[in-house]
């Protein structure tokens, strides 16, 4: 959900601006990776309220270092696109 929300506000972004195909392909590209890393930086702030209810999340499927490297990796990786 989060990364398509992120999706529809970079698309209205390009659309607005008259963008190219190609530049709305790189910027839905770049909006699903950032969308992810933020998901999952906001799941391991609410790590222990998601742990009480038993919710699956990122943070409850990684290991913390693996998850943050993976934030990393995702940022960096969508910031490189554009």
């Amino acid at each position: 959900k989060t990364s398509a929300l992120f999706q529809a506000a970079c698309a209205m972004g390009v659309l607005l601006a008259g963008g190219s195909e190609a530049q709305k392909d790189t910027i839905m590209i770049f909006a699903e990776e950032i969308g992810r890393a933020y998901q999952m930086k906001d799941d391991l702030f609410d790590r222990g309220q998601d742990a009480d209810s038993h919710k699956i999340s990122y943070a409850s499927q990684w290991a913390e270092k693996d998850l943050e490297a993976e934030i990393a990796r995702l940022s960096h990786q969508a910031i490189e696109r554009l």
